[in-house]
């Protein structure tokens, strides 16, 4: 297995320079919203990344606001119309050789000879989670038929798990896929440090769709704050509507309000100090294509409690403490034993920094140079 100190001897790859320069356009909505776009927005990330002068983005962003270098705007801001309509019109002006779509759907029509790569990162939306609300439904519905055809109509499809690659290979047999994991900037690699010495608190990255588990999470939690007592960890929760929604109300019904800290929209340096300062980071998701708020605690040193579901077995190894993700019983008794077992919770963290080595920048950014060298070959015989 390699560890810390090989990877960061292995030098910064240079991006490949092909006999004619290859044209990339790419949906850019993640590099302007919000939330920056969560997991999908970070894979993007690492899929352009030091190739901006080769790659244009596109993004329906409001025209008044700043948008990066790199990136243009045009068209319809409702998204889901702008992606059908409006994407193909500044695709069929700019003609690039390659269109990149980085969130499991693409445009039904695309100008002549540009060659599609699709990033599928799971089946997740050909599942139909308990709990959505109507209009998720909706929209999810429309995305979910949207897939076959941009699968269909893909040269390529890049994943980022063996778990996701399976799952598509098994709905779409005939398709040609490359699996280049997620990574993180090198910055959130800083081992496990004064784990005893941290804020008594467990860490919640998550999102209020279903399949993110919150509410199972929200209960777990109660039973483990009763088996703890006045000593149990309080839960810090990032990633929910800023007062709460719904999940405030259910942690006051559990009786846990003074306990769950719902976070608002924070900085990438303020949730990097969260995870290095939390006792251990909870992972409840019923179903996830790779699951980077793992990537995000082994990097940070911190003890993971996780879902034995999907991907995450194969990104966290023997470095997380399994639970099954449908028992509340089964995460509480996870939740109490790493949190009231020093000796565990640091073994679990420098597990975690260990395996989090294989997902290092300088391991997957050569990955991510073939990839684009290859697809630049294709055009350029």
């Amino acid at each position: 297995m390699m560890n810390l100190q090989q990877v960061e001897s292995i030098p910064e790859s240079t991006p490949v320079v092909c006999n004619a320069p290859l044209r990339v356009a790419f949906d850019a909505r993640s590099l302007v919203s919000g939330d920056g776009g969560t997991g999908k927005g970070v894979q993007l990330r690492n899929l352009i990344n030091s190739r901006w002068a080769q790659f244009q983005g596109y993004a329906p962003a409001p025209r008044k606001q700043k948008l990066p270098s790199g990136i243009a705007q045009g068209g319809n801001l409702r998204y889901l119309i702008w992606q059908q309509l409006s994407l193909p019109r500044l695709l069929r002006e700019s003609k690039p050789h390659v269109f990149l779509a980085p969130y499991n759907t693409a445009p039904l029509w695309l100008p002549r000879g540009v060659q599609l790569v699709l990033v599928l990162h799971d089946l997740i939306l050909m599942h139909k989670f308990e709990g959505s609300t109507a209009k998720a439904r909706l929209v999810n519905g429309y995305r979910r038929r949207l897939i076959p055809p941009s699968v269909a109509r893909s040269s390529h499809v890049l994943t980022v798990s063996e778990f996701s690659r399976n799952c598509i290979l098994e709905s779409f047999p005939e398709t040609r896929i490359t699996v280049i994991p997620c990574t993180i900037p090198e910055s959130w690699f800083a081992g496990p440090k004064d784990l005893e010495q941290r804020d008594n608190y467990l860490l919640l990255v998550t999102a209020a769709p279903p399949h993110k588990n919150a509410a199972r999470a929200l209960r777990a939690y109660a039973s483990y704050v009763r088996m703890a007592g006045a000593t149990a960890a309080d839960l810090r929760v990032v990633g929910l509507p800023p007062a709460g929604g719904p999940f405030r109300a259910l942690a006051h019904e559990l009786g846990t309000e003074g306990k769950v800290i719902f976070e608002p929209f924070v900085s990438a340096p303020t949730l990097q100090l969260l995870y290095r300062r939390a006792k251990a980071v909870l992972v409840p998701s019923l179903m996830e294509g790779f699951g980077i708020p793992v990537l995000e605690a082994m990097a940070s040193g911190t003890p993971v409690i996780a879902s034995r579901s999907s991907s995450l077995p194969e990104v966290g190894g023997d470095a997380l403490q399994y639970f099954d993700p449908y028992d509340e019983k089964s995460m509480a008794a996870s939740i109490f034993e790493v949190l009231e077992n020093p000796a565990l919770a640091l073994e679990k963290a420098r597990r975690g920094y260990m395996q989090a080595a294989k997902f290092h920048p300088a391991i997957v950014r050569p990955q991510i140079d073939e990839f684009w060298f290859q697809i630049a070959s294709n055009q350029n015989p």
